[in-house]
């Protein structure tokens, strides 16, 4: 779904896509495919909330707390 939705949504809207797709591969439990589209996401939008969040929780489960601490700041989660 999100890989037809991407190319027909406006070009700021395309970081959320990207999302959704990280989100879908970590339910199958591809977790290295997740983090690519985060980054891809990160790429297109480096302040979205819900990108950061996700790559922290990627970051605190592979046990690089200040990696997730940063990310987790620059969502503005205090």
């Amino acid at each position: 779904f999100a890989e037809v939705l991407e190319p027909k949504v406006p070009r700021a809207a395309r970081a959320a896509v990207r999302w959704l797709r990280a989100v879908a591969h970590e339910r199958i439990g591809d977790i290295d495919a997740a983090e690519r589209e985060l980054l891809a996401a990160e790429s297109m939008d480096p302040d979205w909330p819900l990108t950061l969040m996700y790559l922290a929780h990627i970051a605190s489960d592979r046990g690089d707390a200040e990696r997730a601490l940063v990310l987790l700041r620059r969502a503005g989660v205090e």
